[in-house]
């Protein structure tokens, strides 16, 4: 029977489309999680809870009217349609409920459209109603889009935001009454397979994952921390969209979870809505005023949007309350780092990295080591970077430890030509000379020794047999240097200067060969 009502509604459709100078949009979802309407993108409408409320009645319609399309128009002139619950009984939605049997319709409309050209864009606004066929109770409830961009795009782009929040709606308004019926065995079910979802996860399994939180859902709507953990999936991601859908629906259910809240305002800054990220931030910690995670969110954003006074008064307070915290101490570096107090910006990040050392720290303070000339303490920097790397080094990893070696290198460099020079003008003394070029070996020999514990990207393996051959060139020409100080002939000199340019050529084939 069923089939054959299907049969005979997509014959009604077909029917419709050939009437119509502008046909009715009427969209069909299967109630399956597993099945889709044909060729229905799932974007908008694959609402798998509204499928769950609805999981016994077959089949039900979102139907969009166009109310500015000559049919419409026509239709209201003759009379025909002078309301959408009494037009036609085939245009009726509450009779194809009834013909379908299903207990609730959804039907809307476009009530309104704006567009401007200038800017362009264009804002939508959708009547969307919800009627149950037995009681004959109707809901109405509007929803609006705005895009902006090229005129010829705005309108479709905020039209499927509108009905994207639509459905949306649709779905939290029906997935309340679906609360009343979940069963013990089905929340111990649901629990069942977010532990699962967890293994999943802890494999690195973020798909699979997914699937299992999203029939985890369909069993227990009710859980809000299984939409916190799909959240949390989607961040992992980078779908930012579907993030904050998950972490709105679980606050939905919890009104006051601290992680969700949390995941909210990070999916909020990755659609770069960093303002709305602040705001539910500031929500938290008026429920959470305690709440380090809260806090630290809070002032990243805001450093992000200039306000670094209040940032840096927050991370003064976390360091009182958390000392010893390396994301803490990382965070309150990056502010010192803001306002270009260097020295204190790297006490803050030398005790982060020590505390939680990463690649990415290591870089970043390595850097700062640099630009202060904390040469010695660069050096034990860059062996934890590179014993960090060392099993697992990217393309990226590998160009970043080169770029600080290059920098030391060039340095070295620079120091061998003061000390000629010096030598030459008689500037510096003999003495001074060659404790400096003693020191000078000591680092290139570190160097040497750091590069040699390097295993290099195969994209890489020429350039660093270069920099390693023009390392050991420019070792040499510090050791000729050295000679011709000590007395040995001017030809120490001569073969000092050869040695020096030979090292540079090197030095600068292998940055030529990794493109930079």
């Amino acid at each position: 029977m069923k089939k054959r009502c299907k049969l005979l509604y997509l014959i009604f459709l077909i029917a419709s489309s050939i009437l119509a100078k502008e046909p009715v949009s009427l969209l069909l979802i299967p109630l399956s999680p597993w099945e889709r309407a044909g060729g229905l993108e799932t974007a908008y409408l694959s609402t798998q809870y509204l499928r769950q409320v609805l999981i016994s009645s077959g089949w039900f319609q979102v139907q969009l009217y166009n109310e500015h399309s000559p049919e419409v128009a026509q239709a209201r002139d003759n009379g025909v349609l002078s309301d959408l619950e009494a037009s036609k009984p085939e245009r009726n939605p509450l009779k194809i409920g009834e013909l379908f049997e299903v207990d609730i319709v959804i039907w809307g409309k476009i009530a309104n459209v704006l567009e401007k050209e200038d800017p362009p864009q264009a804002m939508v606004e959708l009547e969307i109603n919800l009627m149950e066929v037995k009681t004959k109770e109707k809901e109405t409830f509007k929803v609006k889009g705005e895009a902006k961009g090229e005129a010829t795009t705005s309108k479709q782009v905020v039209l499927e935001r509108a009905l994207y929040s639509a459905c949306y709606a649709i779905q939290d308004k029906l997935i309340t009454r679906e609360l009343s019926n979940i069963t013990d065995v089905r929340r111990e079910q649901a629990e069942t397979m977010k532990q699962e979802a967890d293994k999943l996860l802890s494999e690195g399994k973020e798909r699979e994952a997914i699937a299992k939180l999203e029939e985890a859902s369909l069993v227990d709507p009710s859980n809000h921390t299984i939409y916190i953990a799909l959240g949390n999936c989607y961040l992992k991601l980078g779908d930012f969209r579907k993030a904050e859908r998950q972490f709105r629906m679980a606050l939905s259910l919890s009104k006051t979870d601290e992680q969700a809240f949390i995941g909210l305002a990070k999916a909020l800054k990755g659609r770069n809505q960093i303002n709305s990220a602040i705001a539910q931030l500031r929500v938290l910690l008026y429920f959470f005023p305690k709440s380090k995670e809260g806090k630290l969110l809070l002032a990243q954003y805001l450093r992000k949007t200039g306000n670094n006074e209040e940032a840096s008064q927050i991370l003064q307070d976390l360091a009182r309350d958390f000392p010893d915290d390396p994301d803490i101490q990382w965070e309150v570096g990056e502010s010192y780092l803001n306002r270009r107090q260097l020295a204190s910006a790297y006490a803050y990040f030398k005790a982060s990295f020590s505390n939680k050392p990463s690649p990415e720290k290591a870089n970043s303070l390595a850097k700062l080591a640099l630009s202060l000339g904390r040469y010695q303490e660069l050096f034990s920097i860059m062996d934890k970077w590179v014993a960090l790397i060392k099993d697992k080094m990217t393309s990226s990893d590998y160009i970043n430890v080169m770029n600080i070696v290059d920098e030391l290198i060039s340095n070295k460099l620079t120091n061998w030509t003061n000390i000629r020079n010096g030598i030459l003008s008689q500037k510096i003394s003999k003495e001074v000379a060659v404790d400096t070029i003693e020191n000078e070996l000591k680092d290139i020999d570190h160097l040497k020794s750091l590069l040699e514990n390097i295993i290099p990207p195969s994209d890489f393996k020429k350039s660093y047999s270069t920099r390693r051959y023009g390392l050991t060139t420019l070792r040499s020409a510090f050791v000729a240097l050295n000679s011709y100080i000590e007395g040995l002939g001017d030809e120490k000199l001569q073969l000092a200067d050869v040695l020096i340019d030979s090292a540079k050529r090197d030095l600068a084939l292998a940055k030529f060969l990794e493109g930079r």
